[in-house]
């Protein structure tokens, strides 16, 4: 068996899709897929909670591969409101669904080892080369972060992709720590930073497992996270492609998600995962009649 952790609202349901869908295409064990949502429309009308209709869906497909697999969603709602609705970084570029993943150690169905997957992720790969590592004397398993280990330090990991050891970060109260710094300290990266400021160790994976630059061959899993190019831009940018300001423009970011097709063709000229995103596309349309 195999724990898979996902995060966020209703809107995920595109990116969940594809990464499930690549996940049993070359992983054929049963697969324990928890998913973490709330509901916020207080908020912002956008933050709402992915529904049962939607997981049962993708449970069905993911069942052909394997009738044991299952999907279990966990509305936590009221928790995070407890631990994190003052949080100092509630206003923040990303979402406050990017912190439930924080709230995970009060998950108490949540197993001591879980694969913590974003939705932007593709499997190229079969994940249980991953999934078996040994991280018992470990808090968690992580690639390090393309740019972050340039611009902040050598050991900064990207935590789209982790390996997490549940037993030690409930015993270290590691996420308890992420927590508080997050709801204290304005951050660029709230949790990403919280969550390497606090590890006491980290077992650094091959980058294999958490590609976030380029396509390989070689790619157990494919992070389709921001990327930055180093050479100038000149145009007007577009949904994909933007300058850094309008004055510097020596480099510019690209921001293309794998259910963005139009993008995923044109800027990336991957056309690799187009299968998998077909799918997806079927398993939605299924879902809207």
């Amino acid at each position: 068996m195999i724990n898979l952790l996902f995060t966020g609202n209703d809107k995920i349901f595109d990116g969940l899709s594809i990464a499930l869908i690549s996940i049993v295409k070359h992983c054929k064990q049963p697969l324990n897929v928890h998913v973490l949502t709330m509901d916020l429309k207080e908020i912002h009308p956008n933050y709402k909670p992915l529904d049962e209709e939607k997981v049962k869906v993708l449970e069905n497909y993911i069942q052909k591969s394997n009738p044991n697999s299952k999907i279990i969603l966990h509305d936590i709602t009221s928790l995070f409101k407890e631990k994190n609705k003052d949080s100092a970084n509630m206003d923040n570029a990303y979402s406050p669904y990017a912190f439930l993943r924080l709230l995970a150690d009060e998950v108490e169905e949540i197993p001591d080892k879980v694969l913590y997957l974003d939705i932007d992720v593709v499997a190229g790969g079969d994940i249980s080369e991953l999934y078996n590592y040994d991280i018992t004397d470990y808090d968690y398993g992580a690639v390090k972060d393309y740019y972050g280990r340039v611009f902040i330090n050598s050991k900064y990991i990207n935590s789209g992709v982790m390996l997490l050891n549940m037993k030690r970060i409930r015993e270290n109260k590691i996420f308890a720590k992420c927590r508080h710094l997050v709801n204290t300290k304005k951050m660029m990266f709230p949790d990403q930073s919280a969550l390497n400021k606090f590890a006491d160790k980290k077992l650094f994976l091959p980058s294999k497992f958490n590609s976030q630059r380029r396509d390989k061959d070689s790619d157990v899993i494919r992070h389709f996270c921001k990327s930055i190019r180093w050479y100038p831009y000149f145009g007007k940018g577009d949904q994909y492609r933007q300058p850094m300001s309008k004055w510097f423009r020596l480099f510019h970011t690209i921001n293309v998600k794998p259910w963005n097709v139009d993008g995923m063709h044109k800027r990336l000229k991957c056309y690799k995962y187009d299968d998998i995103i077909d799918e997806a596309i079927k398993l939605k349309q299924g879902l809207e009649r």
